[in-house]
């Protein structure tokens, strides 16, 4: 192991430079807001419901409603002015008993409202 060549030295600032750039370029960008409510819509009885996301600690889906106490709320997004529950959900719904307010192939679902309703779902979660 004798003296380092003038290319390895090279090659290590290199680096070196490609590493400061990259955190000062991550550090550097805006932050993205993240949501501070979701839609929710019962595939039961089609209750749709704007829910808070409670502030350190994750939620999941299906969650249960506040009302029913069944674990019954997907998450929905309104496509054309009808409410669908969002796609990578769909093959998790259980089939047996058949969710009343959902078609099962393309998750479209018949609302009880047009618009959601507020409703604090993931407190004591």
């Amino acid at each position: 192991m004798g003296e380092a060549r003038p290319w390895q030295i090279a090659v290590i600032v290199v680096g070196l430079i490609a590493l400061v750039a990259g955190v000062v370029f991550q550090c550097s960008r805006a932050s993205v807001p993240f949501a501070e409510s979701i839609v929710l819509v019962d595939v039961a009885n089609g209750d749709l419901l704007e829910a808070p996301f409670p502030k350190g600690h994750p939620v999941m889906f299906p969650a249960s409603n506040p009302t029913t106490k069944t674990a019954t709320l997907y998450p929905a997004q309104l496509k054309d002015g009808k409410w669908f529950v969002e796609g990578r959900y769909i093959p998790y719904i259980p089939k047996d008993p058949k969710p009343a307010a959902m078609n099962s192939k393309n998750g479209e679902v018949t609302t009880t409202s047009a618009k959601p309703v507020k409703k604090s779902v993931f407190e004591g979660t």
